[in-house]
């Protein structure tokens, strides 16, 4: 039990191992900081519940961010970065601030309390503070608290001996600033974190993206933010394969959605996988579990000419493979369009898991000119109970075909959407269902499809008519082009197989 309510831990110490070595066995600086600090804040100050957390094994430059101190970190109230020349040479302890950094600016609870930081930069070394807060964004905004000897800005100093009169006058400030905030966190009852579930915000993951896609991520994440959604925490590689995997499930367990971005390169590689990326196994993952994962590939790349194979490979069967609506979504629309598409899902709210049948009732066909309101409707009908299965035109002509004309033989319901695409499309899509039907009855003396449902969507032209079909085949326009959101009059229609015969558009 913590002072801070909701945390299993008030303080993390976080040290460069180097730094709290001494010669001949004998207790380092960290460890006599670390007891001092407990002492007048337990002795001196009442906080009788304190609890401070610091990692007293002995570890070397290469050793990996691991599970205990990421749990350890996970349910800490204040973090301690005790910043030195070695500090700031270690990239683990680079991992344990961002990771803090990462997960707390994630959640409700946020990185302040009032008008105070819950990271403390402890100073052992007269460090300016643009070269820490350009070696981390976590420690931007402080100035502070020196624990060195120096007595000039030229100067970095030393670490300020333990019985040096001026160690407790250094002391008693961070002292004085620790419980100033504990019992402001105590007395609202600050949540720790891993209650995302709860909140009422919706809560993304946003997965590991390659680098040149770095900048349209974060774009998303101060997006969702300003939406008050809620970005789960992201892992931060590197990481073995095991740790990342567990945490990777873990963390979409109380996701919505998850946000995938794909382009010609397939991103870093797993440390003792290398014939994978963080990229593709949290895509792997999510397409496991809950949230439904939304993939973004840029509209202009050719992903059948991709030069890697394995990524070329990878982004064509993510494009491709048989899937039904809201096991993932793969989306190809300028920058603006998906923030927008991942807006409207913020404000969609849960839905209920559809119940499932032997084959899909509907497959939703769409150009790429209109899959953002293709999407809209595949959620409003998986919403409503109705198993869905989804098709889109794509860069590669001959795999959208088979997977058109695969699909449309095990459906009773055909819905093509008709917005910004061409008139002719339309009609092509109509014929290749005829053909489909066609081929259909050659081989199995049946037929599933029974109607074809043209979904007028904003945009789309009015002096557009219909081809004549056979009266097997039942066609019917449904208008919802009067609004970008889907009219669940108009929608509701589709509940119910009608009888109409081809008119004008």
């Amino acid at each position: 039990m913590a002072q801070a309510a909701g945390y299993e831990h008030d303080i993390f110490i976080s040290y460069a191992h180097d730094d709290n070595h001494a010669p001949g066995g004998q207790p380092g600086w960290v460890a006599h900081f670390h007891e001092w600090l407990e002492s007048w804040l337990v002795r001196r100050r009442g906080l009788s519940q304190l609890t401070v957390w610091r990692d007293k094994r002995h570890m070397g430059g290469n050793t990996l961010f691991n599970e205990a101190i990421q749990a350890a970190v996970d349910h800490t109230a204040l973090f301690f970065a005790l910043v030195s020349r070695n500090y700031l040479r270690s990239d683990y302890c680079r991992d344990e601030l961002n990771w803090f950094y990462q997960r707390n600016g994630a959640t409700p609870a946020g990185l302040k309390v009032g008008d105070r930081y819950r990271i403390f930069t402890i100073l052992l070394n007269n460090i300016p503070h643009d070269r820490y807060e350009k070696w981390s964004p976590a420690l931007s905004g402080t100035t502070g608290f020196a624990f060195h000897d120096a007595e000039s800005d030229q100067e970095l100093g030393d670490f300020t001996p333990i019985h040096d009169d001026r160690f407790e006058k250094q002391l008693r400030p961070l002292v004085d600033a620790v419980e100033a905030i504990l019992p402001s966190m105590a007395a609202t009852g600050t949540p720790s974190a891993g209650t995302h579930a709860e909140s009422a915000t919706a809560t993304v993951f946003m997965a590991d993206a390659a680098e040149p896609l770095q900048p349209f991520r974060e774009r998303i994440i101060a997006e969702i933010k300003g939406q008050q959604g809620t970005i789960l925490p992201a892992v931060p590689p590197p990481w073995e394969n095991a740790p990342h995997d567990t945490y990777v499930r873990q963390v979409l367990s109380e996701a919505r959605f998850s946000i995938h971005l794909f382009d010609q390169w397939r991103g870093r590689r797993i440390i003792d996988r290398p014939e994978t990326s963080y990229p593709w196994e949290q895509f792997a993952i999510a397409r496991q579990s809950q949230a439904l994962p939304l993939v973004w590939v840029p509209p202009e790349l050719d992903m059948a000419n991709i030069e890697n194979e394995g990524q070329r490979r990878f982004l064509l069967d993510c494009a491709h493979s048989h899937r039904e609506a809201g096991h993932w979504e793969f989306v190809r629309t300028p920058q603006s369009e998906f923030i927008n598409l991942v807006i409207e899902k913020l404000a969609q709210p849960l839905a209920a898991a559809a119940p499932a049948t032997s084959e899909p009732s509907f497959l939703v066909d769409t150009h790429q000119k209109d899959q953002r309101y293709a999407f809209k409707l595949a959620d409003y009908l998986a919403e409503s109970g109705v198993e869905v299965d989804f098709n889109q035109e794509s860069g590669d002509p001959l795999l959208s075909l088979n997977k058109f004309e695969s699909s449309i033989r095990h459906v009773k319901n055909l819905i093509i959407m008709f917005g910004k695409v061409a008139p002719d499309w339309l009609h092509a899509r109509i014929k290749l269902a005829l053909k489909a039907i066609c081929e259909q009855f050659q081989c199995e003396a049946r037929c599933s499809l029974e109607n074809i449902w043209v979904y007028r969507v904003p945009a789309s032209r009015d002096d557009v008519s219909l081809p004549a079909l056979p009266p097997i085949i039942n066609i019917r326009v449904l208008d919802n082009s009067h609004s970008p959101a889907i009219d669940p009059r108009v929608a509701a229609q589709l509940m119910v197989a009608g009888t109409a015969s081809g008119g004008g558009l």
